[in-house]
């Protein structure tokens, strides 16, 4: 049986992509939470921490997910990438839509694309679980995708030009990396890889 071996550019680009999605994450957590409480305004005295099977807004949250799911809509969990684009989706015309810079349907539709890499990117991570590193992860092309995507979103909700630019810049060091790692010699390709994985380990 062929083993495939993944191209450096891959291997370098499932570590941004993680780093972009933790980033995005930070961002749209608070944004997505606290747009959904002043909509969906909880009515007990006590902190909504407190209540999350009768909450209002995470009952509304909930409402983005099939039954299965909706065990993981808790309002102390750090929500990932798919859950907040889902609700971003779901309440778009009710809650979100006039905090975005760009009109419904072209929000709609660059959620929807969103949503569509990243249930390609839980896909492969569940089919996965069982193969080799060497075998897993996104090629460059849906690490680009998604990186870009995710910024498009920050950028329609109006947030953190700070992390827009960072994850700019990934993308265009994914694109620049994909430009010469073919002609670098296997011990230099291995180094660079070796450091790489330390810095997104650290």
């Amino acid at each position: 049986m062929t083993t495939r071996i993944p191209r450096l550019c891959d291997l370098v680009g499932t570590v941004h992509l993680r780093r972009g999605e933790l980033e995005f994450e930070r961002i749209m957590n608070p944004f997505v939470k606290e747009s959904m409480q002043m909509e969906y305004p909880c009515v007990h005295a006590v902190s909504s921490l407190l209540c999350d099977e009768t909450c209002n807004w995470i009952m509304q949250s909930k409402h983005a997910f099939e039954e299965k799911m909706r065990k993981y809509v808790i309002s102390t969990n750090m929500w990932d990438s798919y859950m907040l684009i889902k609700i971003l989706q779901y309440h778009l015309s009710t809650v979100f839509v006039s905090k975005l810079s760009s009109i419904q349907s072209a929000a709609y539709e660059l959620l929807m694309s969103a949503l569509e890499i990243l249930n390609y990117r839980n896909y492969k991570a569940h089919r996965d679980e069982h193969r080799a590193a060497h075998e897993q992860g996104l090629g460059e092309h849906e690490t680009l995708r998604a990186l870009s995507l995710m910024t498009d979103v920050l950028a329609a909700c109006q947030l953190d030009t700070a992390a827009l630019a960072r994850q700019r810049v990934t993308c265009f060091f994914v694109r620049t990396f994909r430009t010469f790692h073919n002609t670098l010699p296997p011990v230099l390709r291995i180094r660079i890889m070796s450091k790489i994985w330390c810095v997104a380990l650290s």
